[in-house]
């Protein structure tokens, strides 16, 4: 009996000791912390805070409405988290550290709307869901009918996980439609404690990877890992980057990127499963293989073969273009060609060798050509398309004719010339002979070159006696090859050329038609050439000579340059005369040039002349007189009268009428004038017959115009009542001795100020005087009298002071002023010109005037700024002020206070900043302190404890209100010292904040536990009157070092 009752005991014991499950309430006794989270904006606290056996849980609530801690509600000591709802809701828990945790249980409650609409009339009211397991649970009740929003149904439940628990890393709830819900009783603990290894799988998402791609790989292990890192892991071609896990460590990922340039059908990543570890601690074994993946990271490469590196007319080439593998995609446009085409490429294995014609351009030559291949036109299987270019070996085309110019240097050949002819081919060319030339009009030499065969040249000798604008040489191309053996084509003309052999002769020369020609008559030649003839008279004029009456004359070259017909020509001079015909002498050039077109001159013998012997001339002078009538003043000098003839006779001078005007005639054949009156007077002038010319006479008349005298009256003035000047002129030119003026000038009436003209009056001369007046005024000028301003001010705001002013001299008696001045608009400070504006005098004054300026000073301001403060991180209150005295109606001030910067406590200047008034204020500032004070903190420790034995946990605390953006706590706190059970105050240590915050604190305890020990009796046995044994036994866990068992 005592043997069974051990070892049930023994039983009891192992099961307590294997299956206890450590696990916490929290039944909000202790208020959890409440904040914005990151869903609150800043309005609702969305997220609480609480601390379940020294671990931090967060819960986050992801609808409308704040959570509040709340006194009732609650299952076990009434307190709970409560929150208000609007419609679905949700809150999720889960470890402030992310890591995995053992859910039991939480009690919710709830009030839900059945017939909020058509959204929310089914169950269930919750769904709770597990991150990191698969467990749910679901409240299935139906929900009450109803017909309005009202219609409410109210329910609370545990909803538990079983007495084991489940391992999460968050458990998330749901609500369908609510109002509200409360939350109480959660009981949560650590992992369970587990002896299996933790196992995994590796998955690659592209398991073919090409050029350019990447793929997820995904580690899954059984349960959560730590100690897991890329060391962990070797990969075959290619490198991975960090692994990363975001649900607590089950499943982690990174991206493979495989190595360039390789092709490999098997590869696999292979976890050396030792490394890492899970919660209790067990590591995992062995390694694990992901599934197989294939790379193919190679590009396709090419060569390209011209068979024919030597084209020419008429060849083609095959072309090869072989590939380091199967290839697709590739066509001709992928190809470039040079100077010339490829017919389509094709493939005949597969892909690998591919050929294709080329046939080069027509009329090329070029040494270097390539054909080039852009590689990225084509892809392997795997997709991979080629980078880069690839070129041919090199091929040469040489598919030109050779062609030809012809140049004759000389292109208008005359008697006694040769010209170089020089034949130049596109390139060197053999097989040129004469034979090849076609020659017009001329002969050529034997050609030649000495340059190899490109450039030739002969002498071109034209034929005689000939006369032929329009020559070619003609050139049969097919006659000659290039080094290729490419014959030329067609045939090749030069230049055209001229050839003038024939030297131009006189055939007949025609005379003037027979009869008698007087003085001005033309006696016209013609001489007709051969051939066409060019004269050129820049050095002189080709003549004909002829006699008349046995005097020398020549006809002079008039016309027909370039025609056969040359026309010359003399006039009949008077005082010739020839009664038995003219005779025609030799041609002269007399420095002119006579040749043809090509410039052979010509030969000036005059043949086949008709005969000249009626050809008669009488030219007698008619004599001619030449005198000019005349046009003279009164009062000129005395002068003769000229008259010429063309006899040189003696010519005489008579007065023929005496007109109205009158002269005397004195002096050598009564040549000398003298004028006597104004008018006009008719000479005649005559020459008697001698025995050459004929008696003649001319008239003219002499014109005696009156003398004309400019009279200028001399302006005048006086000062207005003065008496007037005596009126006087000036006159000119002078007038004749002994004659004088008559009368005198005047003016205008009147004595007012003005302009009065001086008139001619009774001023005169005798009628051999033409008498020009130039008036001029008498000017009556005004009095000027100077008005001074006098200078005025005010200061800003004030009305105007009267203004006044001075002058000078004084006004003539019975005068006086009128108007007033004014001053420029305006009432801002500055100076303001005073102005003339309507003060005037009569028109009988000019009136001058000398400004003044009229002052507007400024008006001054005392502003004094009004002292601020704040508690640090608190926004600035707003700066004022005060001021006096009062501002002008209308105006007000601009611009503002600042203080100087600075958030820390402490004593900042207000300055005056931009605050301002407009530049009619004299602005004085009065400054003043802007207080920042320290924030005060209250900082709470939590309370805290432990099993005797166990080493301390974290010391936490909350604080309130939160800290300014930035600032956060330094050192720590610290607790009193003891390790024994009992209770220790957690004190404030060395944990502070920056001298901007004031802190209280209040403190908490850590209690030490006292520690469960199970001793566990061995079982013993003796035989019947044997000693007894001694009794042991075994305990666990491990005594704390240095304690011991006693009794």
């Amino acid at each position: 009996m005592v043997k069974k009752i051990i070892i049930s005991l023994l039983i009891c014991l192992f099961l307590f000791v294997t299956n206890v499950h450590s696990q916490s309430t929290y039944d909000f006794s202790t208020s959890a912390s409440l904040s914005y989270g990151t869903g609150g904006f800043g309005i609702w606290n969305t997220q609480a805070n609480i601390t379940i056996d020294g671990v931090e849980y967060i819960l986050t609530s992801g609808g409308n409405g704040s959570f509040v801690n709340s006194a009732t509600g609650g299952v076990s000591n009434g307190k709970c988290l409560k929150k208000d709802g609007s419609g679905g809701d949700s809150f999720t828990l889960k470890r402030a550290d992310g890591q995995p945790f053992q859910f039991y249980s939480i009690w919710v409650s709830h009030q839900s709307m059945n017939s909020y609409s058509t959204s929310y009339t089914l169950p269930p009211w919750y769904t709770l869901s597990a991150t990191g397991n698969s467990f749910t649970d679901k409240d299935m009740t139906a929900m009450t009918p109803g017909t309005n929003w009202n219609n409410y149904t109210s329910s609370s439940r545990s909803i538990s996980a079983g007495t084991d628990g489940v391992a999460v890393t968050a458990v998330q709830i749901n609500f369908q439609a609510i109002l509200y819900y409360s939350i109480d009783d959660i009981k949560v603990g650590p992992p369970v404690v587990g002896s299996t290894s933790p196992t995994a799988t590796i998955v690659l998402a592209d398991n073919a990877l090409t050029i350019g791609e990447t793929s997820l790989v995904t580690i899954t292990f059984s349960e959560a890992v730590t100690g897991f890192t890329i060391a962990d892991l070797t990969i075959a071609n290619g490198t991975l980057s960090a692994v990363s896990s975001s649900d607590g460590g089950i499943t982690w990922t990174a991206t493979f990127t495989p190595t360039a340039g390789i092709t490999d059908a098997t590869n696999v990543i292979t976890l050396a499963n030792t490394g890492v570890t899970n919660a209790a601690g067990n590591a995992g074994t062995g390694t694990t293989d992901s599934n197989n993946y294939t790379i193919d990271t190679q590009r396709p490469t090419a060569t390209i073969v011209v068979a024919d590196n030597a084209l020419t007319i008429g060849e083609t080439s095959l072309v090869t273009i072989t590939f380091s593998e199967a290839v697709t995609g590739f066509t001709i446009a992928d190809l470039t060609i040079a100077n010339g085409t490829l017919s389509a490429v094709s493939s005949s294995d597969g892909g690998i060798t591919w050929t294709a014609t080329f046939t080069p351009t027509a009329g090329i030559t070029d040494a270097t050509n390539f054909i080039t291949l852009a590689n990225a036109g084509v892809a392997d299987a795997a997709g991979n398309a080629g980078s880069g270019t690839t070129d041919s070996n090199n091929y040469s085309i040489d598919t030109s004719r050779p062609t030809a110019t012809i140049v004759v240097a000389d292109n208008a050949l005359r008697i006694g010339e040769t010209s170089l002819v020089t034949i130049t081919f596109s390139e060197v060319v053999t097989g040129f002979t004469n034979g090849d030339l076609t020659i017009v009009n001329g002969t050529l030499s034997a050609v030649s070159s000495s340059d190899g065969g490109i450039t030739w040249t002969a002498t071109l000798t034209p034929t005689a006696n000939i006369t032929d604008a329009s020559n070619l040489i003609t050139l049969a191309n097919t006659g000659v090859s290039d080094s290729a053996g490419n014959a030329g084509s067609g045939t090749t003309d030069s230049n055209n050329y001229g050839i003038d052999t024939l030297i131009p002769i006189v055939a007949s020369v025609s005379v003037p038609a027979n009869g008698k020609y007087v003085g001005g008559e033309n006696l016209e030649f013609t001489i007709i050439f051969n051939k066409e003839v060019k004269v050129i008279t820049a050095g002189g004029i080709p003549q004909i000579q002829i006699t008349i009456g046995g005097m020398i004359r020549q006809a002079n070259y008039v016309s027909g340059s370039e025609t056969s017909s040359l026309l010359f020509r003399y006039t009949i001079q008077p005082g010739d005369l020839d009664s038995d015909g003219i005779t025609i002498g030799p041609l002269q050039a007399n420095n002119g040039i006579l040749s043809d077109i090509a410039g052979n001159n010509a030969i000036l013998t005059l043949n086949n002349v008709a005969p000249t012997t009626n050809v008669l001339i009488d030219a007698t002078i008619t004599p001619t007189i030449t005198f000019e009538n005349s046009i003279k003043t009164y009062g000129d000098a005395n002068f003769d009268l000229v008259a010429t003839s063309n006899s040189q006779g003696t010519i005489s001078y008579a007065v023929i009428s005496g007109g109205t005007g009158a002269v005397t005639l004195s002096g050598a054949n009564n040549k000398t004038v003298a004028l006597e009156s104004a008018g006009t007077v008719t000479i005649r002038a005559t020459q008697i017959a001698d025995g050459i010319y004929a008696s003649g006479s001319k008239d003219i008349t002499i014109t005696i115009a009156p003398k004309s005298i400019t009279v200028t009256a001399v302006a005048e003035s006086k000062t207005y009542g003065d008496a007037d000047p005596a009126l006087t002129y000036t006159f000119a030119p002078a007038l004749v001795t002994g004659d004088s003026f008559n009368g005198s000038l005047t003016r205008s009436p009147g004595e007012n100020i003005g302009r009065y003209a001086i008139n001619q009056g009774t001023l005169a001369l005798s009628s051999n005087y033409t008498l020009t007046y130039v008036d001029a005024d008498l000017t009556i000028g005004k009095k000027t009298i100077t008005v001074t301003a006098a200078a005025k001010s005010k200061t800003y705001g004030e009305a105007d002071p009267t203004l006044t002013y001075t002058f000078t001299p004084a006004l003539v008696t019975g005068d006086s002023f009128n108007g007033s001045l004014t001053r420029s608009s305006g009432e801002n400070i500055g100076a303001y010109a005073i102005n003339q504006n309507t003060l005037a005098l009569n028109g009988n004054y000019t009136l001058t005037y000398v400004d003044a300026d009229f002052t507007i000073g400024t008006k001054t301001i005392t502003v004094t700024a009004a002292a601020k403060s704040k508690t640090y991180g608190d926004a600035d209150p707003a700066l004022t002020y005060t001021f006096v005295p009062a501002l002008v109606t209308g105006d007000s001030f601009n611009g503002s206070l600042t203080r100087s910067s600075g958030e820390n406590i402490g004593t900042y200047a207000i300055n005056q900043n931009t605050l301002a008034l407009n530049g009619n204020y004299t602005l004085t500032y009065v400054d003043a302190d802007f207080t920042i004070g320290t924030k005060t903190i209250t900082v709470t420790a939590a309370a805290k404890s432990k099993t005797y034995g166990d080493a301390d946990p974290a010391l936490t605390y909350t604080f309130a209100p939160a800290l300014v953006t930035g600032d956060s706590f330094n050192g720590s706190l610290t607790r009193s010292s003891g390790e024994n059970v009992g209770t220790y105050a957690i004190n404030h240590g060395t944990l502070g904040l920056s001298s901007n915050y004031t802190l209280t604190y209040v403190g908490a305890d850590l209690t030490i536990g006292a520690k469960t020990i199970a001793v566990t009796a061995a079982a013993k046995s003796k035989t019947y009157g044997d000693a007894d044994p001694a009794l042991t036994y075994t305990f666990a866990p491990a005594l704390v070092t240095g304690d011991s068992f006693n009794g």
